[in-house]
């Protein structure tokens, strides 16, 4: 489709309002999935770390323990 003006472009047709509404909101919905997966992946990486901590502190009281 060609467009000899800007203005003509950003109408599309008449449809303009449709089309940058959709454009919008799937940016949107997008940045706010990719904001949530982000911070769950941050989460779920920090409660696996303390996770071995605590498994490795556990298993070196356990062999000192068996060691005594």
């Amino acid at each position: 489709m060609y467009f000899s003006r800007f203005a003509e472009f950003i109408e599309m047709g008449g449809r303009g309002s449709y089309i940058w509404w959709s454009y919008g909101s799937v940016f949107i919905a997008l940045s706010v999935y990719y904001i949530y997966s982000k911070r769950k992946t941050k989460n779920i990486q920090q409660e696996l770390i303390k996770f071995y901590k605590r498994m490795n502190s556990r298993s070196q009281t356990t062999s000192e323990n068996k060691e005594v």
